[in-house]
């Protein structure tokens, strides 16, 4: 599963995993990813995340998949340097 709020970016994360021989599912949206893990949470063996997304960010979302599912695979992706990840990282909240 791929979850990237950005549709152009999140088309080409699906078609690089497909080309490596995985099934992709992709969404803009994060709620609406969580929806669906909830009901199909065994499906994945990797889930990708986008760490800045407007609703629930990446970290969030992980921590909310994490009540469902403990053993998936979780990948944080970002387009923001080292010192931006750190200070968004200190807004979140624990």
């Amino acid at each position: 599963m791929i979850v990237e709020d950005e549709l152009d970016i999140a088309h080409l994360f699906s078609l690089c995993l497909e080309r490596f021989g995985f099934n992709t599912i992709s969404f803009t949206e994060p709620l609406l990813s969580l929806d669906h893990f909830k009901q199909c949470q065994r499906r994945y063996c990797l889930i990708v995340l986008d760490m800045i997304m407007v609703n629930l960010n990446g970290l969030e979302l992980a921590k909310e998949i994490r009540k469902y599912n403990s053993h998936v695979k979780i990948l944080l992706i970002t387009g923001y340097c080292k010192g931006d990840i750190r200070r968004i990282l200190n807004n979140i909240s624990p």
